[in-house]
């Protein structure tokens, strides 16, 4: 019987149900777990199974209501970008992706299907690999890093797997106090005594025994055999390796000032110009800037072009350090990746021109190019706006002075009346937040 069940008895049957792989079912004991206590848990799990229906509409419609229920849960934003992804929107899903690494920078799962999302979406869109090039080749060198760390330590174990010796069946077993050491080393070596058939070992072998026995505690420096030497011999053991976030293929940045010159003129965009990736955070840009603006400056660099790519350097340190210039010039770059060939070959400048601005009366505009008229039109609006007010407050005060003793009688010598007041005051706030809470979630 479950028409006692509460919201949590019914998202533990869509939890059981899901782990069974009955995915409708579940969404049914979500829905009615949700229909009791929406919570942005519920919605996420109904999400993941809509998912796995391949309901792709329906998981972006929950995980929307999860963003909007609690904007700061990385999980809302995660299952968003997944369904995205199943639709094949990977640019929406790259975008997704960032708006909750804003909320929650540090949270694992959004930066690697972040990471995820710009490989799919660079396999067939040229913009996106352009934009985000230094994290996918930063991502290729560390699965490369990855991939040749495991193929060494499968040489390793295979060459020592290959070399060790054989265990002698007549050598004695190993003592306690040996700590398997000494017992390992006299049965690497089988007695020549063995070998003879003899049962009793050489004298040399036995004094060699005895040695090893009374200096078990002694830590020996083990020699090197044929598996340390094979190991020495494949690349990349031993040996200091290359920073696993370079990118893969580029030398070490910076450059000769004759290669960051001829990268600064090609660059396709001001993160691409600084080196930076796209959430590089200020101290990076900062630091990447002054050592172009030390190599390119016109005072110490005199080849060719130097000026016009420190001209460059410039223009995006000042962009990219301007909270409104950044975010301008973060939608300009969003509208590079979603036409094929960039806002139809627009700069930068050219683009930012034809944006929808505030078109000002031409006799204001007249007025605030004239010298310290904008100081006087400012203190004139505050002149004029000082007196409404007080004017405001004071009328406000009178009322709240007048109705302060009618409510306070009202409380006192009627009760009843005051206590339907107050009640009814309450109502029109609940039917108001149920309003709102409709009007946001209808959609679902």
């Amino acid at each position: 019987d479950t028409s006692g069940w509460g919201a949590l008895e019914w998202k533990n049957k869509g939890n059981n149900l899901f782990a069974a792989q009955d995915y409708t079912g579940a969404v049914a004991c979500y829905t009615s777990a949700i229909e009791l206590e929406r919570q942005t848990a519920l919605f996420s799990n109904r999400s993941a199974c809509y998912l796995k229906l391949g309901e792709n509409e329906l998981a972006i419609a929950d995980a929307d209501v999860c963003i909007q229920m609690d904007p700061k849960w990385a999980k809302g934003w995660w299952r968003k970008g997944q369904a995205l992804m199943e639709t094949g929107n990977y640019k929406k899903a790259i975008r997704t992706f960032e708006n909750g690494l804003e909320y929650q920078p540090r949270d694992r799962n959004l930066i690697d299907a972040k990471r995820l999302a710009i490989e799919k979406a660079a396999e067939t869109d040229e913009t996106v690999a352009a934009v985000y090039h230094e994290q996918i080749a930063a991502s290729k060198s560390v699965k490369n890093a990855e991939a040749e760390t495991q193929s060494v330590a499968a040489a390793v174990a295979a060459v020592g797997v290959a070399t060790q010796p054989p265990v002698s069946s007549a050598s004695a077993p190993p003592r306690a106090s040996d700590g398997g050491s000494s017992a390992i080393n006299r049965s690497a070596a089988p007695s020549s005594g063995a070998a003879n058939g003899s049962t009793h070992p050489p004298a040399s072998a036995a004094k060699a025994e005895a040695s090893s026995a009374t200096a078990s505690d002694r830590v020996e420096p083990s020699p090197v055999g044929p598996a340390s030497a094979a190991a020495a011999a494949v690349p990349g053991v031993g040996a200091a390796r290359e920073d696993p976030m370079r990118p893969t293929g580029e030398k070490s940045w910076p450059g000769s000032p004759e290669e960051e010159i001829e990268r600064i003129i090609k660059a396709p965009h001001f993160y691409a110009v600084l080196h930076v990736a796209r959430d590089a955070s200020a101290a990076d840009i900062k630091k990447n800037y002054y050592t172009l603006a030390k190599m390119l400056h016109p005072d110490k660099c005199k080849l060719d072009r130097a000026e016009d790519a420190m001209s460059v350097v410039s223009q995006a340190y000042d962009t990219l350090t301007n909270a409104i210039k950044k975010k301008m010039y973060d939608k300009y770059v969003d509208d590079m990746m979603t036409k094929s060939q960039g806002p139809d070959g627009q700069t930068f400048a050219e683009w930012e021109a034809g944006q929808n601005r505030v078109e000002l009366p031409k006799w204001l505009d007249c007025l605030l190019k004239i010298k310290g008229c904008a100081f006087v039109l400012v203190a004139l609006l505050v002149i004029i706006f000082i007196p409404i007010i007080v004017l405001v407050i004071a009328v406000y005060c009178i009322f709240a002075i007048i109705c302060l003793p009618f409510l306070c009688v009202q409380k006192c010598f009627c009760p009843e009346a005051y206590a339907r007041r107050k009640e009814a005051a309450e109502k029109a706030q609940r039917d108001y937040e149920e309003q709102m809470q409709y009007e946001r979630f209808q959609h679902v």
